[in-house]
């Protein structure tokens, strides 16, 4: 189904540094490869043949990636082997740019379009890459970025670095640079634990052996988008878009799983800290810059109480964000040294953990055949995930990209769109 054509490395296009960089604790706590595929219709195989997008790789891993070419543990010997990026060539004669339409993460989505990794466990490289020519003479472009090197607005700087260099010309000259260091982020001394965080205890993402799922994307136009932040908000209020569809996500699964009245429910979150911290952190801080969070309450709560009710909750938990909050994190995760989440460990089935792409620059990298049509995680976690992202077009709505079991899939997305049933009459 997809040819393997090429495989190579990627090396810098300039000698980079001969030091290794210090990581945060917001970094060594993530493992693992985020997985992501985009289509685009415009490719021009011949043109993709030639190395030049695999030479507008050089510099961009140069000015951006050099302090993440390895993953390690912050006192061992650097190794230059770690330096390499993977980069691979395939072509596609079943697959053109519709096939994405019904696109749904899934092992086999991953497979196809994202480079096979072994290990993410050090040594191993941070970067894979892999571009697939596509039937009809478009390109899927799939992405493995190791997430101790990035977060996700650090990886869409990378992607739309990269695209910037593959255009050329004004778009190259325009580039903000990164800015890598991530002592900012120390732990202090004494460290100062000034709040409780169960959020990292190993019971919010206990050990569980991979069961069946099942992953889809709903998506929600502009207008049901409106209906529910109009149902969310209070006389003179105002609910973000993340809110409002997060808290309709939570109840719905609530249902959908047949969950006790009396059991108590939890929303996980990963919160940006950048503008909360003091100072800020500079623009373009390239790592991890996010701490976990969550929303907690009766089963019978949510399901029962309006929408409004969740929406309340989830806004609690973000805002106790601060640059004290974000501190006490840090410091907490040097005292316990863990926090991690592994691929066998997931959530209980009474919790979800909800991640907002919202907001990102996903459409705007154009690598000089057009701005992507679709872009999405190739695979999920698991049952319980779900990614709020926005959909392609400028007057789109949003895309809900959720895992659950089989059985509980199908009520879930009767329930989820029957909220809707007032803006058909």
């Amino acid at each position: 189904m997809v040819e393997i054509l090429e495989t190579s490395f990627v090396v810098p296009s300039e000698e980079t540094p001969k030091k290794g960089l210090w990581l945060s604790n917001l970094d060594v706590r993530r493992r693992g490869h985020t997985r992501r595929c985009t289509s685009s219709s415009n490719g021009d195989p011949i043109l993709l043949a030639e190395p030049s997008r695999r030479r507008s790789l050089r510099p961009s891993c140069h000015s951006t990636l050099w302090q993440a070419s390895r993953r390690r543990p912050r006192r061992r010997p650097r190794s230059t082997a770690m330096r390499r990026r993977v980069f691979v060539l395939a072509r596609s004669d079943q697959h053109t740019v519709d096939s994405f339409k019904d696109f749904e993460p899934s092992p086999e989505m991953r497979r196809l379009f994202v480079p096979a990794i072994d290990s993410a466990d050090p040594p191993c490289p941070v970067l894979f890459l892999q571009l697939t020519v596509l039937k009809c003479g478009g390109v899927a472009l799939g992405t493995a970025m190791h997430h101790l090197a990035v977060d996700g607005r650090s990886a869409f700087h990378f992607i739309q670095t990269w695209a910037a260099l593959a255009r050329g010309g004004e778009a190259a000259g325009g580039l903000s640079p990164p800015f890598h260091d991530r002592t900012l982020l120390r732990e202090r001394t004494p460290p100062a634990v000034l709040f409780d965080h169960p959020e990292y205890a190993p019971s919010a993402f206990p050990p569980r052996a991979p069961g069946p799922c099942v992953t889809t994307i709903l998506k929600l136009s502009r207008e049901q988008v409106a209906f529910l932040k109009a149902r969310c908000i209070a006389p003179g209020g105002f609910v973000s878009t993340f809110r409002a569809v997060a808290a309709h996500v939570w109840r719905s699964m609530c249902v959908a799983r047949g969950l006790a009245a009396d059991a108590e429910t939890r929303l996980f979150l990963p919160a940006e800290v950048r503008g909360h911290l003091r100072p800020p952190l500079p623009p373009h801080y390239f790592g991890n810059a996010l701490v976990r969070v969550s929303a907690q309450a009766r089963v019978g709560d949510i399901v029962a109480g309006p929408i409004g009710f969740a929406a309340e909750r989830i806004k609690s938990a973000v805002d106790r964000v601060s640059d004290e909050y974000a501190r006490s994190v840090i410091d907490h995760l040097g005292v316990i040294k863990r926090g991690g989440m592994s691929a066998k460990r997931g959530l209980p089935d009474t919790d979800l953990s909800v991640v907002s792409w919202l907001g990102m620059p996903m459409y705007e990298a154009d690598f000089g055949w057009g701005a992507p049509q679709f872009m999405a995680r190739a695979q999920t976690y698991g049952s319980g995930f779900v990614y709020l992202t926005s959909s392609p077009g400028k007057d789109a709505g949003i895309s809900v990209v959720l895992g659950l079991e089989p059985d509980v899939m199908k009520q879930f997305k009767k329930l989820f769109y029957e909220e809707f049933c007032p803006l058909q009459t």
